[in-house]
């Protein structure tokens, strides 16, 4: 028998449910504004905390379909496809009032521009404005975000150098007013041709000066006035800076801006604004990928995306986007002098010939900067994708040359094909940066060396591995590499140059130099690569220690000499990690001499160095994930010296620091039970204490 129906309920007309329960197939009593079963599922959602970087909707999802004249705008919540298309029709619409010349009665006149929105209005912070897709922008469209994301703080800069136009507070409109506001804005930034994933102008333009200011890699190859001047043409203007390269400069400049990050449940950071444009670089790279690869500017997105993946410890994803800019880079005759190379046989250039100096510069600078980057993602011996026998571009200018409004000079007369062009700096065409990249191609000859020998080592059964090593540290590459590696190199570093620390040896850089910091640490870090597979423990006169010994000392004291200044240490290099790390890994190794011989103090100054070492790494892993993941490893060999050792709690955080000069070390057991410390010849390079800085150049 058929139940009855009540006679106090009447049946809802077509269409007369909310939209989301039609969706859902519920049942819906059409209660305005929001009906009880959307309600009802509201209450049960907001009952349950939030979990972090998620904020509960502060209305119930429910909307109706459009009545008697007016069209309700979806709610921030919706299905973002349903969204995209209304706000696609309302931009047709308004674009045919505007053609005819009259307004729709329906739309109500915006509120004036003085009114702010309220936080029910509040945007994610991956956007500032609609993701409305125009036909001038390639690429995918994206979805538009709810208000779960927390509202981002301001930037880490003086405020000189950026504008706000930021939501503050809940003054006068009704949210109908605001919403209408919204849409105008967001329709203005449509009609401007702006791409609709990037943030609104004034935000770009403030993560651009974020990032000239802070970025210690990518920023060294793009030319400051040039990209400023793109940025301020329209949007659809031929020369305005490619989209991918903006979407990566934002993710590299979100690293120095507060509020965009979070921590995560294992306690690294997390930045989901960066995450979202290093997204959009990887979709444009893989477009470029299926129509060709004929975009320096896309070049140079992919070189900052590689960068952001390595400082954020995703190793694997860093070398295989190398390994792409690294061939990319092949049929743009990027590795020829002039940057441009033409013949009958290979036919030309992907990219026509420099049209100035100003652009053979950034070509130049193009092609260092993805050699560099092939040497750092190579730092643990695998095989680099640029040999040194294919690179004949010139040495870059300086940097200050580069970026001034001036002529550039002539073009470097030295490249890597001249005659001791490692320890051979022509006045005129150095700086901090030039001697970056030689000491990078220093360390990648090592790396070089190691896996040619590895490579030779594996063919051989028949030979000891003692002899073997014998045989190659006495062979004449090896004694050739060590002199230059150990002794030349840093001998040879200009006068100017000398203070690692870089304050006040240059006029133009008053302040700390983080280019020179590394460029000093970085032959260091090859000394203990070349050596660290020869050394003898057992003997105390055995050259490999002795420089291994000197090289972490130099490394350790300069990390003493950085904590004297105010300068903050996430803002150094990133490769600046492998240094510390090879230090530590070379300390681990005595470490396990010591317990084994049972010295007892040795042991004990030797876990000072490890963990100075492991809280420099954790102290930049705080910034960039790098640095913990380091760490990581560090700990990892360092668990069968943890079950050996009587050392009571030696991984603790209290670490006592010497003062520089005063020095410690852990050497001084090395081969015998007594004695002072193992010297090394190059002692006397030690550097000069400088006065505390805070500022980057």
């Amino acid at each position: 028998m058929p139940r009855a129906t009540s006679s106090g309920t009447n049946p809802l007309r077509r269409n007369q449910a909310c939209r989301q329960c039609r969706r859902k197939k519920l049942k819906c009593d059409a209660a305005r504004p929001h009906c009880g079963t959307c309600v009802k599922t509201w209450k049960g959602k907001i009952a349950v905390a939030a979990p972090p970087g998620y904020i509960h909707d502060p209305q119930p999802d429910c909307d109706y379909d459009p009545g008697d004249g007016a069209s309700l705008i979806p709610t921030s919540s919706a299905d973002p496809t349903d969204r995209v298309k209304f706000l696609e029709a309302q931009v047709l619409e308004l674009k045919n009032q505007l053609a005819r010349g009259h307004p729709n009665p329906a739309y109500p006149s915006p509120p004036p521009p003085h009114v702010t929105l309220g936080p029910s209005d509040t945007r994610s912070p991956f956007s500032t404005h609609s993701t409305l897709s125009t036909p001038s922008v390639p690429g995918p469209s994206t979805p538009s975000y709810s208000n779960r994301h927390l509202e981002r703080t301001e930037i880490v800069v003086p405020e000189s150098v950026y504008l706000s136009d930021r939501p503050t507070n809940i003054v006068g409109p009704t949210p109908i007013q605001a919403t209408y506001t919204n849409v105008h804005r967001r329709l203005d930034l449509v009609y401007s041709g702006w791409p609709a994933d990037l943030p609104h102008p004034a935000e770009v333009r403030r993560l651009v000066s974020v990032f000239f200011q802070a970025d210690q890699c990518g920023s060294r190859m793009i030319h400051r006035p040039s990209l400023m001047a793109a940025l301020a043409l329209p949007a659809d203007h031929k020369d305005f800076p490619h989209t991918a390269l903006l979407h990566a400069i934002c993710t590299t400049a979100s690293r120095w801006v507060s509020g965009y990050a979070e921590r995560g449940h294992d306690g690294l950071r997390r930045d989901p604004f960066a995450e979202f444009h290093a997204k959009k670089v990887k979709l444009y790279i893989a477009q470029a990928m299926t129509s060709g690869f004929h975009s320096l500017d896309l070049l140079q997105a992919c070189i900052l995306l590689s960068w952001h993946l390595y400082m954020e410890g995703h190793w694997a994803e860093a070398w295989m986007y190398v390994g792409l800019q690294s061939r990319a880079s092949i049929p743009f005759r990027l590795n020829f002098p002039g940057c441009y190379y033409e013949d009958e046989l290979s036919g030309g250039s992907f990219l026509p010939p420099p049209t100035s100096a100003l652009e053979l510069e950034k070509r130049r600078r193009i092609w260092w900067m993805i050699f560099i980057m092939d040497r750092t993602v190579s730092s643990s011996g695998w095989s680099h994708a640029l040999p040194e026998s294919d690179a004949g571009t010139e040495f870059p200018m300086r940097l200050l040359d580069f970026q001034a409004e001036h002529p550039l000079p002539p073009d470097c007369p030295q490249s890597l094909r001249s005659p001791k062009s490692l320890i051979t700096h022509i006045p005129e065409y150095t700086d901090s940066f030039t001697l970056l990249l030689k000491a990078n191609i220093l360390y990648g000859k090592v790396m070089d060396f190691n896996t040619q020998q590895n490579i030779r080592k594996s063919s051989l059964t028949n030979r000891s591995d003692l002899k073997f090593s014998r045989e190659i540290r006495n062979s004449a590459e090896f004694q050739a590499l060590d002199r230059l590696v150990a002794h030349d190199f840093i001998e040879n570093i200009p006068h100017g140059f000398r203070n690692l620390l870089g304050v006040g040896e240059i006029a133009e850089w008053p302040t700390f130099d983080v280019d020179l910091y590394l460029a000093h640490l970085l032959p260091h870090a090859a000394t203990i690569a070349l050596h660290n597979a020869f050394m003898d423990l057992s003997d105390a006169n055995d050259l490999s220690t002795r420089r291994c010994q000197n090289a972490a000392n130099q490394i350790s004291h300069a990390y003493v000499l950085l904590e004297s200044t105010s300068f903050e240490i996430r803002r150094l290099h990133p490769s600046v990690v492998v240094c510390w790390y090879l230090a530590a890994v070379f300390y681990v190794q005595i470490c396990r001499h010591f317990v084994q011989t049972g010295s007892a103090q040795a042991e004990s100054e030797t876990w000072t160095e490890i963990n100075k070492l492991r809280l420099a790494m954790l102290e930049y892993g705080a910034q960039s994930p790098i640095g913990c993941r380091q760490e990581k490893l560090l700990q990892d060999i360092l668990t069968d010296i943890l079950k050996l050792t009587t050392t009571e709690n030696p991984l603790k955080n209290n670490i006592p620091f010497f003062a520089p000069g005063e020095g410690v070390s852990p050497s001084a057991s090395l081969g015998s039970q007594g004695g002072g410390p193992v010297r090394s010849p190059h002692d006397h390079l030690s550097v000069s204490m400088s006065p505390p800085c805070g500022e980057i150049r």
